[in-house]
């Protein structure tokens, strides 16, 4: 007859004995670590040359006094420059039909460093300047005139290669999904060679550390992207499922009578039912056993000594676990079981399988 052990049970690796009371049974974990990597070339560029700088004039031509900060940019041809440190201006001073005078406390000097190095930031005496707006309010800058007072410069450029964030990225991208073929395969081998039978659906992967030669903006010629994943695998003892599932099946059939033939182990299915933690995980667990009849061997062929087919089926399908008897005589012509027991073979089967017996 066949009996299905089915249940959750749960495999830890901090039990010490199986427990078949509250289905928990020893297990080992094994991990194995797989590092890629992958190299681009970098594509960005930096300019190390040194910044342009000088001294522009600011009029102020609105009505109140306002403060310029330091840091305040101005700006000529998609160009900044920043001022080095505060400026006052007087409230503006006008001619007699509101032109805004060239001279006065309104007007001021103030030094101006490049936003960034480059030849390209040099300019000459007299370029018009835009003045960004006070962020607060003080003062707009189309209120305000401003232009270089006498050459800004000193530029110049020195265009060096640079990782850039798309270069990182790129490398990533290529990466691509990692193949955990060969992590299964090797957990298996560790787990087997530690005397466990892997229990695959309990294999997990952590979450990808990604790291990096080098930062976006950081000098170098190439850039490598190297990915590590730890992979993980529960596994218990093949003779901790038996005794699960004999403790399961005994309490089903009268063992005075009737014995396992097949405990099912070889197809037993596991199916994961949660997030393995780093010491358990729960799989729902499912084998289906065979019983069959207990019985003395030298006992029964006494028993059928002598008896015909008829009396051989009946006598020994009135033990439980005893579906179907064929009884086959060698030569053709003997009828009755030989009373010589070395001459009787008996073979058990399982429901469905071809019996052959003498």
């Amino acid at each position: 007859s066949s009996i299905t052990t089915s249940k959750p049970i749960t495999l830890s690796t901090q039990q010490k004995a199986v427990s078949t009371t509250d289905n928990i049974l020893p297990a080992n974990i094994q991990q194995a670590q797989k590092t890629a990597s992958q190299q681009a070339a970098a594509t960005g560029q930096k300019n190390n040359g040194e910044k342009a700088h000088g001294s522009a004039t600011i009029i102020n031509c609105s009505d109140n006094a306002i403060v310029i900060k330091a840091g305040t940019g101005l700006s000529y041809n998609g160009k900044t420059y920043i001022t080095q440190q505060p400026l006052l201006l007087g409230g503006g001073n006008y001619s007699s039909n509101r032109a805004c005078k060239n001279s006065g406390s309104h007007v001021g000097n103030v030094n101006v460093t490049a936003q960034s190095p480059g030849s390209s930031y040099n300019i000459e005496n007299g370029i018009p300047l835009t003045v960004a707006s006070d962020p607060g309010g003080a003062y707009q800058g189309s209120d305000l005139k401003a232009a270089a007072n006498g050459t800004i410069g000193g530029g110049s450029d020195d265009i060096v290669k640079v990782v850039s964030q798309g270069d990182i990225d790129g490398a990533k991208q290529k990466l691509g999904a990692a193949d955990t073929t060969a992590a299964k395969s090797e957990l298996k081998t560790k787990l087997q060679n530690a005397g466990f039978t892997a229990i695959e659906p309990t294999f997990t992967a952590s979450a990808p550390n990604v790291t990096s030669s080098a930062s976006a903006g950081d000098q170098a010629d190439t850039v490598t992207v190297t990915q590590s994943v730890t992979y993980s695998m529960f596994g218990v003892k093949q003779a901790d499922l038996k005794t699960l599932v004999n403790a399961n099946v005994k309490a089903k059939i009268d063992t005075a009578k009737q014995s396992i033939i097949d405990d099912g182990l070889s197809g037993a299915t596991y199916k994961l039912t949660n997030d393995p933690s780093a010491t358990s995980a729960t799989v729902d667990f499912s084998a289906t056993s065979t019983a069959g009849p207990k019985l003395n061997l030298d006992d029964v062929k006494k028993d059928i000594a002598g008896k015909k087919t008829g009396d051989v089926k009946a006598y020994l399908t009135a033990t439980p676990g005893v579906d179907d008897v064929t009884v086959k005589f060698s030569p053709f012509w003997v009828n009755k079981v030989p009373k010589d027991p070395s001459k009787v073979t008996i073979t058990f089967q399982k429901a469905g399988t071809s019996s052959n017996g003498r």
